[in-house]
Formats: structure tokens, sequence, C-alpha cells
């Protein structure tokens, strides 16, 4: 059993367990460290931003095909973990500042809505509703998906500026 496919299951959610020790470790890194070497800081913003990217995708996700496979605290536990996560970012760059919004955050994040309603308006998440009640019909995923998994996780991307670091 790998331990990325581990899950806690918080109010009927599965949240992976690789999440959860993933922030725990940047905010615990940043928190208590005296000296901290700039790969590391890097190291830390890299994994934050594709939290906060892959939450990002969760929320809107979520939002978009309703709690079908999910309690309905879904929702709420997925927004605040994206919340927690721009949190420990604020908290990172305090000490190293390092994040600066700009505007291809937000192109990215329309990006990411046009795709997510292209993949409304073609059924998809109906399709995929099917496919879970009956794992032998065809599975949904497709370019589609992809597209809307990677810009997902690229949304938060553009944030990090290392001008302070030179």
């Amino acid at each position: 059993m790998s331990f990325f496919t581990w899950y806690v299951n918080i109010s009927g959610s599965q949240i992976h367990v690789f999440s959860i020790v993933a922030v725990s470790w940047c905010l615990l890194s940043v928190t208590f460290a005296q000296k901290t070497h700039p790969i590391h800081i890097r190291m830390i913003n890299a994994l934050l931003v594709l939290l906060l990217g892959h939450f990002i995708y969760e929320d809107i996700f979520i939002i978009i095909m309703g709690t079908v496979g999910r309690s309905t605290d879904a929702i709420i536990l997925y927004a605040a973990i994206t919340i927690g996560i721009g949190a420990v970012m604020v908290i990172v760059d305090k000490q190293y500042p390092s994040y600066k919004p700009d505007e291809q955050v937000f192109l990215m994040l329309l990006a990411l809505l046009i795709v997510f309603g292209a993949m409304y308006y073609t059924g998809w998440f109906h399709r995929l509703q099917v496919w879970y009640g009956c794992p032998s019909c065809p599975d949904p995923h497709n370019a589609l998906w992809a597209a809307s998994k990677i810009l997902g996780f690229a949304v938060p991307v553009p944030l990090i500026k290392e001008e302070n670091w030179r």
C-alpha cells in the first residue's frame, strides 16, 4: 500500500494524509527554523503553491459536481483547508517575502473556470456520476479533465516572485 493513497476520514470526507503531512511540514519548518536555507524556502514555496492549486481545483470541482460520493461537509472542509494553506503562505511570506499576486494568476483562474464550464456543458460531470455508480461503464476522464487538472495545479504558480532573494 502506498503512502500517497492513505486517507483520513474527517466528517465523512476523505483527505490525503500526504496533503496534511506536507502542509504541517511547511508550517513547522518555517515556524521553528532559526536559519532556513533559500533552497528549503523554495521547496516549501513550491509545495505550498502546488497544494493551494490542488485544493482550489478540488473546491471548484466539488461546487460544480455536488456532493456525489462525498458528504455535504466536503465543501466546507476543502474550503477550510484552502484557507489554511493560504494562511501558511502568509506566515511564510512574512518571514521570507516571496509571493506577489499579478494578473497571470487571475488569467489562469479564468482559464480553469472556462475549462470547467466546457466540462459541464459537454456533460462530463454527469458521465462521472454514472461512472461512480457503475465502474464497468466507460471512464469519462479525457483531455478536458487533464487540462483542468493541469490548470488547477498551475493557477497559483505565478504567485512566486523571487526578486527579494537575489
